[in-house]
């Protein structure tokens, strides 16, 4: 995945999930970052023209790591720019931009 386009963003109390090829939609989340856990959760498709809809479908997700609706990621690694997330299935390497 290292060459994919795409992007977590955070931002207040939200998680912009975008891929930059177009091929997938972007989605938003709402995030809670404990010491040790980072949860996702109340995924919305992003569409400011019509308004942003509540998925019920996680397929949308998985493309971006995320494997629910609600999910709760271990944080291994946060600092510099580097972010290591592990869940129960995948281990996500996130660098900053």
């Amino acid at each position: 995945m290292r060459d994919a386009l795409l992007f977590w963003s955070f931002q207040g109390k939200l998680l912009e999930l975008d891929d930059k090829s177009g091929e997938h939609h972007s989605v938003l989340l709402r995030f809670e970052e404990r010491s040790d856990a980072l949860r996702v959760y109340e995924p919305y498709l992003y569409n400011r023209e019509e308004g942003d809809e509540p998925l019920s479908d996680a397929g949308y997700l998985r493309v971006f790591g995320i494997q629910d609706l609600e999910e709760t990621f271990s944080i291994e690694e946060l600092g510099g720019s580097r972010l290591v997330l592990r869940s129960n299935l995948l281990r996500l390497h996130l660098r900053r931009f």
